[in-house]
């Protein structure tokens, strides 16, 4: 299949499901709620920073503006993991209760196309939820502290998560027959990769501290691969540098997270950066050529929406094509 077949087969499906849902009260009522808690978080985020500051305001007011910036692409994160399973879920199973996933199948539309088609169109949604919300984000922009790559950065990352998050809901959707099985088991994945993740890293790092051979490779790489797999971990490096880790900031905490991880092996730190072994105490976390950390969590994301991905559209797999060749 070349990719002018791909899309011809993704757009059928994509246009039926956006004249769909753009014709219903509910896309207009979740946008809105959207909108309003964005609003909400931004002014109480404001209301209780500039409250608490006695000294200069202008070194308060960039303090404020990264305070607001992440605590809004929090929030849109936090609401993309809600609504984008709920979205996703039933993009299949909903054509099986309706009993017209099969007439779809046997038409010239191949099983990529439906199952994709099916994702761009609740990407689309996400595209337009978050895309709304861009002048909040200016606004943390105006008042300082953020630059106007980071904002660019923080709306593109949420793009991507809400992307992966309904090619996951899809293809739990085409592996279940029920609905509220699909609904159930998509929000059960995001679970696992926001907290069980964050879990997993906990344990390790416990582990790696009583650990007498901490030291040794394998053990700094068995508790960084759970770490990229969370989605906040993506929206944490998008939205700020690594070294940015000082701030009182929510996502700080992260980088923080990622910068400790990456100095404890002493030994490859050396190698790397000093070439030779031994402990260098003049040696700064800045001082590391480290990929950045969203395109590591990015590709680990990738990789498992890629897997869940091929077996959604072997599910979905019929002999039309075949048929009419």
């Amino acid at each position: 299949m070349t990719v002018l077949d791909a899309l011809t087969d993704v757009r059928p499906v994509l246009d039926r499901e956006l004249r769909q849902r753009s014709r219903t009260a509910r896309s207009m009522v979740v946008m809105t709620i959207f909108l309003l808690l964005a609003l909400g978080v931004a002014f109480i985020t404001y209301t209780g920073e500039t409250a608490s500051f006695n000294g200069d305001f202008g070194i308060a007011r960039q303090n404020v503006g990264r305070s607001v910036f992440e605590w809004v692409l929090i929030l849109e994160l936090v609401l993309l993991l809600f609504v984008v399973p709920g979205i996703s879920a039933g993009a299949i199973t909903g054509e099986r209760d309706r009993q017209t996933l099969i007439p779809l199948q046997v038409t010239l539309i191949g099983p990529f196309g439906i199952f994709f088609g099916k994702v761009l169109a609740s990407s689309a949604f996400v595209l337009l939820l978050v895309v709304a919300t861009a002048p909040i984000l200016a606004v943390a922009y105006l008042l300082g502290g953020v630059a106007f790559s980071q904002i660019v950065s923080g709306i593109l990352a949420l793009m991507l998560i809400g992307f992966l998050l309904a090619v996951l809901g899809v293809a739990c959707s085409a592996m279940l027959r029920r609905t509220a099985a699909a609904t159930l088991i998509a929000y059960g994945v995001i679970l696992t990769l926001c907290v069980g993740t964050a879990v997993v890293f906990a344990v390790l790092m416990v582990l790696y501290a009583v650990s007498s051979d901490g030291n040794s490779p394998d053990s700094i790489l068995s508790f960084l691969t759970p770490f990229y797999w969370n989605p906040f971990v993506l929206l944490a490096g998008a939205a700020g540098e690594v070294s940015d880790v000082t701030g009182p900031w929510p996502l700080s905490g992260i980088r923080s997270a990622f910068v400790e991880t990456q100095t404890m092996n002493q030994r490859i730190v050396n190698d790397v950066v000093f070439e030779g072994p031994g402990f260098d105490p003049n040696f700064r976390p800045g001082d590391l050529p480290l990929i950045p950390l969203w395109l590591r969590s990015a590709l680990a994301l990738i990789w498992i929406s890629v897997m869940a991905a091929m077996l959604g559209v072997r599910r979905l797999r019929t002999p039309s094509r075949s048929v009419t060749q």
